[in-house]
Parts: structure tokens; sequence; C-alpha cells
């Protein structure tokens, strides 16, 4: 598969993806159609009185269309009520029927819904091929499989969404292709040739994997194959089995996000282990927090100098504090106001969580502090260096440098309390005005082995900080690089009535030294903008996780508070480790336990082993394939009862879910990956 066609038309400027729209009942896909959000139900189509309740609850939280699963023909037969139902209760939204393993309750289901959902393993033999004859046997297979279902969807005027998963990749693609990127890809265009073939192009597309960069990989090697072949089919977005809470949300924003900063996207579902209308809240803050991120206005074009398909870090040196830290870099952006509170915020923010309150290095800390001055002075500087911090600490505490050689507007140093290292922060939004080798003279004054750059981003946007990014590898430099959104996000968050971005940055700014002045204590030394917490993860993490998803930098520096964010996105970055990896994939009406209940307590109680990965699986529908590459999984296998894999092995049948956790454990200790829990952290 070549990558010759750019995935989208600039790197630098946002242009949204041409599509045609797919109609959907009242609604359309694509087209000049804004982003739509949808969920699904946790119930089957049988039980219509509950699926009616739960589509109309998830189209008042603002859901545009709604998935229902149809295990048999029965539940597909059921949906013709369930359209009833919310005709009489004033309801036009359009419904999906989510099929799997039937293909006989697709074709029912066409005669009911708007759109209906296919996988594309369900038409194909699970055989592996091995000559082209007999792949092209099996190709013809398909095509005859799906045709009934074309000829009646083209006949009720009815969408398919042609979903290919990671994990139910056919296993003659998977021996062709590989279980990558580019087999989810093949899989799917296979697909879009037998509709082609018989004129049908009601069709909307979707790549997903658990993993954010697997997911962006293939949707970007879709849409530069759809790019090359001109077709423009509409494509739906999301992360499958994100989990629940901060990691889910965290994973669906950096997947979707992503994607929809470079125009690629026309509908979206953020899967949580929680109720689905937790899901609409997610998808809004995606979206907004995207439409404030992308570059509109003009910018230069140049050829990126990394491979957006094949994720490769750059050659970078660190200074030497920070040569055992993890990948992924975490520093704290901390606004110093009063110096009363500043060794209890210290504390809080982990520089204080070893034995007797020194700083001891970990996955699960960050790993400096970068203190922000308002007027900063000499005077206000002793006074920091003055406190009784340990060695280790003054290492990891960074303070202004006042000297009359900074570059004005341009570059900023900070320095350790020790003296032993340096962070320059460059406004990414000026770099583009110099000249390379003006650049390069300024980079070239900091040495990498004792300093590294953090990128502020100021009144621009994801273009620019691309472009800023590629101005510095231009230049030859190997510098550690972290990105910071902070101001940006705080500027652009708090805009109101055509009020300039620096005009807010300072406002809010000068609204916190008043409060603080008057002894108001509610703000946590940040600037007040963001009261929906989907919202503030979203908006704290995706910018900075659209950089570093691909290798364009080596970590972040994050507002204080935000810390557990920024663990874990750099987790979701694949940069970080700092808890088990938990897949999970959402309740529907196939789950036959409590899956969210589930996924919260395997979490809890696994979530130190941060070696490993574990799959929380509903059903086999999102069981083993789906965790492809899980270490242990805890699948349903039937009411109340839970299966235990070690990777793709079932190694425990039938346990009851009460007991599952405990058989969970026991095989983990079996096999030598337990580690006790570390009391003292708690």
């Amino acid at each position: 598969m070549k990558k010759t066609t750019p995935y989208c038309k600039s790197l630098y400027q946002y242009s949204r993806r041409k599509t045609h729209p797919v109609k959907m009942g009242t609604i359309a896909i694509g087209g000049k159609v804004p982003v739509l959000v949808q969920s699904m139900t946790t119930t089957r189509a049988l039980d219509i009185q509950e699926s009616v309740r739960e589509t109309l609850e998830l189209q008042d939280a603002g859901c545009d269309l709604v998935r229902i699963t149809a295990p048999g023909v029965k539940d597909a037969a059921a949906f013709a009520e369930i359209r009833m139902s919310l005709l009489e209760k004033g309801s036009m939204i359009p419904l999906v029927a989510d099929i799997h393993f039937n293909p006989a309750a697709a074709l029912e289901a066409a005669s009911h819904v708007e759109k209906v959902r296919i996988n594309p393993g369900n038409y194909s033999s699970a055989k592996v091929v091995k000559s082209d004859e007999e792949y092209r046997a099996a190709l013809d297979e398909l095509e005859k499989n799906m045709l009934p279902l074309l000829t009646r969807c083209k006949q009720k005027r009815v969408a398919i969404r042609l979903g290919v998963n990671h994990g139910s990749l056919a296993p003659r693609v998977m021996e062709r292709y590989g279980a990558g990127p580019i087999g989810m890809v093949q899989s799917l265009l296979e697909l879009i040739e037998v509709c082609r073939k018989h004129d049908f192009h009601d069709i909307v597309l979707s790549l997903k994997a658990s993993t954010p960069r697997m997911m962006v990989t293939a949707n970007r090697l879709l849409a530069a194959e759809l790019r090359a072949k001109k077709w423009d089919y509409p494509i739906h977005l999301g992360v499958t089995e994100s989990g629940d809470g901060l990691e889910g949300r965290v994973k669906s924003a950096l997947g979707i996000g992503a994607l929809l900063a470079d125009g690629i996207g026309d509908t979206i579902r953020v899967s949580l282990s929680e109720a689905p209308i937790q899901e609409i809240e997610v998808c809004k803050a995606i979206k907004d927090t995207v439409e404030v991120l992308i570059t509109k206005g003009k910018m230069p074009t140049s050829k990126p100098l990394y491979n957006p398909y094949n994720y490769s870090p750059r050659e970078t040196e660190r200074p030497e504090v920070l040569r055992n830290a993890p990948k992924g870099i975490l520093g704290i952006r901390y606004l110093l106001i009063d110096m009363e509170d500043f060794a209890e915020d210290i504390q809080d923010m982990g520089f204080m969580n070893g034995p007797g309150g020194e700083y001891k290095p970990g996955p699960d800390v960050p790993d400096f502090v970068q203190i922000m001055l308002p007027n900063a002075t000499r005077k206000e500087i002793r006074k920091i260096a003055k406190f009784p911090f340990s060695p280790a600490q003054r290492r990891r505490i960074l303070v202004p440098v006042l000297s009359d050689e900074e570059e004005e507007g341009i570059a900023q140093r900070h320095v350790a309390l020790d003296g032993s290292w340096y962070a320059v922060s460059l406004v990414s939004d000026t770099l583009p005005m110099l000249s390379l080798p003006h650049l390069r003279k300024l980079l070239n004054k900091y040495h990498p082995e004792n300093t590294l750059l953090i990128l502020s981003q100021m009144l621009g946007g994801l273009g620019e900080q691309r472009y800023a990014m590629h101005r510095i590898m231009k230049a030859g430099s190997k510098h550690t690089v972290l990105h910071d959104f902070s101001l940006f996000l705080e500027a652009t968050m708090l805009e109101r009535d055509g009020e300039s971005k620096m005009s807010t940055i300072l406002s809010g700014l000068q609204q916190i030294i008043e409060d603080r002045e008057e002894g108001i204590e509610e703000d946590s030394g940040q600037l007040p903008l963001l009261e929906d917490e989907s919202l503030a993860i979203v908006s704290h993490t995706l910018p900075s996780g659209c950089m570093l998803l691909d290798g364009l930098g080596e970590g972040m520096v994050i507002s204080e508070g935000h810390a557990d964010q920024g663990l874990a996105l750099l987790q979701a970055c694949e940069l970080r480790r700092v808890k088990a990896e938990i897949i999970s994939c959402p309740s529907c009406g196939r789950t036959l336990f409590d899956l969210s209940g589930a996924a919260q307590a395997v979490k809890q109680h696994f979530g130190h082993l941060r070696h490993l990965k574990i799959g929380v699986m509903g059903c086999i529908v999102n069981g083993p394939g789906e965790m492809a590459d899980a270490d242990y999984g805890y699948v349903g296998a039937g009411p109340g009862k839970v299966s235990i894999y070690k990777g793709q092995k079932e190694v425990r049948k039938g346990v009851s879910a009460k007991e599952a956790l405990t058989a969970l454990e026991e095989v983990i200790r079996e096999n030598g990956d337990w580690e006790e829990r570390d009391e003292k952290k708690e």
C-alpha cells in the first residue's frame, strides 16, 4: 500500500475533508453537515421500552443518532416497534442497528432503521488462504454474502456503516497484510469495492482500535487511499474499548481529536464503560476543543520532516537530571502568587512524595516544576531559593532567570534552584518570523545536554505548533522539546465578545492576584476557565497529544492541578506507563453482567500492576480479538459468568462474576506477574 498521497491538504492549515452526504432519515452524515455525535444504548432491541427510554435520554443530551444492538432476527424485527414508539413521543432520531455474526439480522433490520452497522468478518470465511486464487475466491464469497443486504438497503434507502475493528480482521487479511493499520485499511477497501461494484454508495466508513496511535494511523492511511482514488465517503471516528473515567476520556480525545483537527471525520462516538449519556458531553468537549485548536489562517506549505504513518521519535539529548525519566516527560507550570502557600503547593504537586518529604522520581509523579512569577524580581527568587528544599528537590524546581540576554518575546529561561540545568520557553508563534540562520544561532546558545526547550503556544493553534516544531527540526536541533498549551487554552476559553486573547490572559491573571490579596481561596493559582470536567480534561490533553502522537516532542508542560491528566495523556501516547492499562468496552445489550462496575473494580484492584495490560470485555464480540495485545482478560461468558484469559487463551471458564476478581488475581500470580501494592504510596 503506497503512501504517496497525503492524508490531508496541509498539516499546518485546517481544511475539512470533502465528502458526499449520506442521508439517514431527517439528517445526513458528511457533506457540509457539522460533525455528528452518536452513542449506543445498553439494551438489546427486544427490550423495546428500555431502548426507547435510553434513546430519548440520549437525544435530549444532544445525541444525533443512536445505535442499538440486534443479536438476532427477533431483535432486528423489534426496531419496527421501537420506531413507532419514538414517533408517538415526537422523536424522529435516526436509529442504527448494530449487527455481529448474523447477516440475517442485518437483512431484517434494514427494513426498519436508517443505518445498519456490519463487521466484514461476519461476511467472509475465517479460513487462512495462501494462494492468490484462494484469496480471490474468498472475495467472491464476501460479495455473494453481502449482496442481499446491499439490495435490501438500496431498495429501502438505508445506509450501511462498514466497520472494521483492529481485533476482528479476517485471518486471510492478517496473513497477507498483517494485523496492523494496513490490514485494517485493506479489509475496509475490499468491502468498499463490493459496494461500488453494485453501485451502492450510501456507506459510512469506520476503522477502530483500542490504542489511539493505531486508530489514528489506520484512519490517516484510509484518508490517503480515499484521496488517491477520489472516493468521498464519510468517516465515523472512535477509539474502541477506551475504558472509563479520566483514562477513557483522554484516550478518546486523543484519537478522535487528532483526526478531527486534520479535517478527517464526519461523525464520532466516545466508547466509555459508563452510562451512555456520559459519552455525549465528552464528544461535545472534543468538538469544542478542536474548534479552537485548528488553524484557519494561511500557513506556509512545507513537506513534513517526519512520517505521519509510522511513529518514529526524534534523536535528542536530555539534561542529566532527566536521562532516567520515562520517554514522556511531564513538567508542571506553577503560577506562584502567595509565598505562604508555596511549600504546601509543592507537596501537593508530588515533589515531596518520598520518605521524610524527599522527592522520589517515578513514572506516577511529575519530573519538574516550572515556577511562573508575575512581575518577577530577584528578591522573590531569593525567597524561593531560601526554602529548605533537599538537593533532589532543588534539581527539580525551576525559577525564572532575570537577565538582559533574553530575546524579548521569543525566549525565556528558567534555571533549576541548584543551577544544574535550564528550561528555555520559546513562543512558537514567533519562530516562523525568524530566518533559519537566526533560529540556529538562538538554539545554539543553549546546549541540549543541560537545556530542554518548552514550546509555548500563545495566539495560534495546532498548525502553528507543528510548523514551529518543523522549524526546530530543520534547524538540526537535538534539544528535548516539551509542549505547553496552557496560555493558549486559557486565553481561548476565556475569550469573550471579540476581546484579544492576550487581554484575557492579562485580565485573568490580574483577577487571580486580586482574589489572593482579598483572601479568596477558591482558585488554585490557575486561570478560572473550565467548569465542565470533560472539557477541562480534553482541552488540557488533546493539544499536546496531537504533537506527541507523531513524535513531535518528548513530553508536555501542564498547569498545576492537572498533573493526573498529563500522566494519563503520556500513557495514552505510549510514552509513559503510570498504571495498568485497562482495555474495557462500553456496555451494550450483549453484556450480561455489570460491565461498568467490573471495569472499575479491575482498575482499582489491579491498577498498580503498571507493567500489565488487562482487557475487560462484555461479551465474545468484543472479547479476545479486541484485546489482542492484552496480557490478561476478563470476558463475559453468560449471565453473571466471566471467563479469564491469559493472552488469547481461555484459562478459567464460566467463573461467577462475584469470584472473577479473585480468579484473575490467581491467574496473574500463577504466571509470576503479580506485584504487591506499595501501601506507602496509597
